[in-house]
């Protein structure tokens, strides 16, 4: 009976260090992954990509979507050469335009090798200045139709026209024309109605942050121009053939998708919420100007709507920072659109410095995007990240901030 009692007391001990030395390796796997996870958050790179994340009120387009220059027009580039055009009688139904060749086909055989190498690029929604081409532009962001002509056509003929289709066509798209007698290109749209042409200009953006153009977009801005050719017996010229155009609406999305980033620094209260009276004076006081979408921006000083350096938001609701001075808030939103900045790299720093001066005057502490502290650690890898991003960008022959890029994204 002892024997027994002695066995069974010896099972209990051991089955109970058995039990303790599991928990006890599960405690310590449990802090060791703790450690990582915190030493993950520490690195944190608070970079967002819009395209690829679930939708947040930093994608929301009008934080950064106009341009302080205005919206760039499309250019009439890489359009030359008026070489006919080889007549089939091979016809595609979906695509055909009364007894007109199919868009495809018209599309190919008008890609003959450009004879007339000058350019023409709008300036100002007046007359254009004459360019020479970008041979190193391996990835035009548009698709261009020209089509010449010698006799005189009225604006409103050729609006007529154009308003058809260009509803149907919801990427960036404008309309040119060489103005008769004084053979300068201008935006058609904006001329008297009294106005003549020769030639005929029309061009389409491919790709954007909403991403590339459609086939059936494509189809109807190839009808439009089929239209034009039919309506004034005139031949036609388009900048790239469609196939190549998809191909370029495809790799230009996926360049986007790639790049399309921004970098996101949030401040919060150390002992509570933060009061909107003090988020006003300070944003003031720091040269930062009140929008009306309710949040603050900072601009490129001693210039009027110049670049865009970075928003300034509240963390709660819709980012809104309400006029009225008494509301309170859980905290406060710096970010900056990484392609659009002219030099990412700088106007980061610029950020940084002004949220440790935020953080200083409002009692607040740093923060990534899932509101765990940031460190001189972490916000030095931002630091690498953008200049990684700006580089590559470059590599690709798309230089942050500039008119392309801004028109991209």
């Amino acid at each position: 009976m002892i024997e027994l009692q002695t066995a069974l007391l010896i099972a209990g001990i051991v089955v109970f260090v058995v039990v303790a030395v599991v928990s006890y390796d599960r405690y310590k796997s449990s802090r060791k992954k703790n450690e990582v996870s915190e030493k993950d958050v520490d690195e944190s790179n608070s970079i967002i990509h819009p395209r690829r994340q679930r939708p947040s009120f930093f994608d929301r387009q009008p934080f950064w979507s106009s341009s302080p220059t205005g919206r760039v027009e499309p250019q009439i580039e890489s359009v030359s050469g008026e070489e006919e055009q080889p007549e089939s009688e091979e016809k595609v139904e979906d695509v055909q335009i009364g007894d007109s060749e199919t868009i495809r086909e018209r599309m190919d055989t008008a890609q003959q090798p450009a004879q007339d190498t000058s350019l023409a690029t709008e300036v100002d929604g007046g007359g254009l200045r004459q360019e020479e081409p970008d041979l190193e532009d391996e990835l035009p962001i548009e698709l261009v139709a020209r089509i010449p002509g010698e006799n005189v056509i009225n604006r409103d003929t050729v609006l007529g026209i154009y308003r058809q289709f260009e509803f149907d066509i919801k990427k960036q798209h404008k309309i040119f024309g060489l103005l008769h007698p004084e053979k300068k290109w201008c935006n058609l749209e904006r001329q008297p109605e009294s106005a003549q042409f020769t030639d005929v200009g029309i061009a389409v953006q491919l790709a954007d942050r909403s991403g590339a153009i459609t086939e059936s977009e494509l189809n109807h801005f190839s009808q439009m121009v089929l239209r034009f050719a039919e309506v004034f017996g005139r031949r036609f010229k388009f900048s790239i053939s469609l196939n190549d155009a998809l191909e370029h609406a495809r790799k230009l999305d996926e360049f986007c998708k790639n790049y399309d980033a921004v970098a996101i620094l949030n401040i919060v209260g150390r002992n509570g919420d933060l009061k909107g009276s003090d988020i006003h004076r300070c944003a003031r006081d720091m040269g930062l100007l009140f929008t009306q979408r309710s949040i603050y921006e900072k601009r490129r000083p001693n210039v009027h709507g110049g670049e865009l350096h970075y928003s300034l938001a509240s963390l709660q609701k819709n980012g809104e920072l309400p006029s009225n001075s008494g509301f309170t808030t859980s905290g406060i939103t710096l970010f900056m659109n990484i392609p659009r900045s002219e030099n990412p790299p700088q106007i980061f720093n610029e950020m940084v410095a002004d949220a440790k001066e935020l953080c200083e005057r409002l009692d607040g502490k740093l923060v990534d995007h899932n509101l765990r502290g940031m460190t001189q650690k972490g916000l030095k890898r931002i630091g690498q990240q953008i200049r990684q991003i700006a580089q590559e960008m470059e590599s690709k022959g798309v230089q942050p901030g500039s008119e392309k890029t801004l028109r991209l994204f």
